[in-house]
């Protein structure tokens, strides 16, 4: 048992044993690289046996983007296999990660974007770890792509929530076989992050109000809006919202409650 660190892009990660008592016991330390590059991110399934990792490459002869994807075994690094899916995977920077594990660990989600002279399109594809197919689940098309398009998503028992980064929270429900968008006021000008509550009924999410169309003018909010009633609930926080990193979790399965960074 254990657990890894993800340091960033070039030093690798660590990963911590422990021992009977939970107690740290080890520190391996392992440089996961594939080719001439470093990933980008880690992620890691729910029962901690695999580990995803990827990049973007480009061909120097067609300049073609590609997104590389590799699965690690956890405990000794074996390496699995790497999957090449042609686009260019969006990476954040802002400790979030860029795969996204399903509850039952079969598959991950991950997002790419291609821009064209009329705007980006941004589409999320689910890679399913035992044959490494690849399907398009979700696809959206921007002509205004002045505020940053960067995708949270999170995939519960609940179903998927899909933000990507600007006024839009897209979901899909395990009842639901299409994607809806959730009803936001307008003044909502970007998001970051995207949670489901424990009991799937409530979605947690920063977002940013705009005072004036300088960055500088982007006021903080956090956010948690009732799935069934569409009521919205909101609290100022401090601090810039592109200049600050916000994160938040739920605490507690039986009542609402989270905590924030």
């Amino acid at each position: 048992s254990g657990f890894l660190i993800d340091h960033n892009s070039i030093s690798g990660c660590s990963r911590i044993g422990l021992d009977a008592d939970n107690c740290v016991e080890k520190v391996e330390f392992k440089k996961i690289k594939v080719g001439y590059f470093w990933p980008e991110s880690l992620s890691i399934s729910p029962d901690s046996s695999k580990c995803i990792s990827g990049y973007n490459t480009v061909n120097p002869l067609t300049t073609e983007i590609s997104t590389m994807i590799s699965c690690y075994r956890s405990y000794d690094w074996k390496h699995l296999w790497t999957k090449k899916v042609r686009g260019r995977c969006i990476m954040n920077r802002d400790n979030s990660s860029n795969f996204y594990w399903s509850p039952d660990g079969k598959s991950i989600l991950f997002a790419q974007s291609e821009e064209s002279a009329d705007g980006k399109t941004i589409s999320v594809f689910n890679l399913n770890i035992a044959n490494q197919s690849v399907t398009n689940v979700f696809s959206k098309k921007y002509k205004d792509t002045y505020y940053s398009v960067r995708p949270y998503m999170d995939w519960t028992e609940h179903g998927i929530l899909i933000s990507l980064g600007n006024q839009f929270v897209y979901l899909k429900t395990k009842n639901s076989n299409k994607f809806e968008q959730l009803s936001l006021p307008d003044d909502i000008k970007c998001i970051k992050d995207c949670k489901f509550s424990p009991d799937g009924s409530l979605v947690l999410f920063f977002g940013a109000k705009c005072s004036n169309i300088s960055r500088a003018g982007f006021e903080t909010y956090l956010y948690v809006c009732n799935i069934e009633t569409g009521k919205l609930s909101s609290v100022k926080l401090a601090g810039n919202f592109f200049s600050n990193e916000q994160q938040a979790t739920w605490i507690y399965p039986d009542r609402p409650g989270f905590l924030m960074k």
